[in-house]
């Protein structure tokens, strides 16, 4: 479900879903203005009956985390 609604703002290159979290994802969209495009839309939206808290980590943190995918 994650990855055909985040699509529609653009290429999702990576997701990540930390399953010892409650709900923590983490995406990596192929451009900032899809990332954006996805950030505006999604924060405090409601899916699945939780509220999103969408926020913009930054690149390196991403990488040092996920490396290069």
């Amino acid at each position: 479900d994650i990855t055909e609604e985040c699509s529609k703002f653009g290429s999702v290159l990576h997701i990540y879903v930390d399953k010892n979290s409650q709900g923590v994802i983490y995406m990596r969209f192929a451009t900032v203005p899809s990332a954006s495009a996805a950030l505006k839309v999604l924060d405090k939206r409601w899916f699945d009956g939780r509220q999103i808290h969408a926020q913009f980590m930054p690149e390196a943190a991403y990488l040092a985390r996920f490396g290069d995918t």
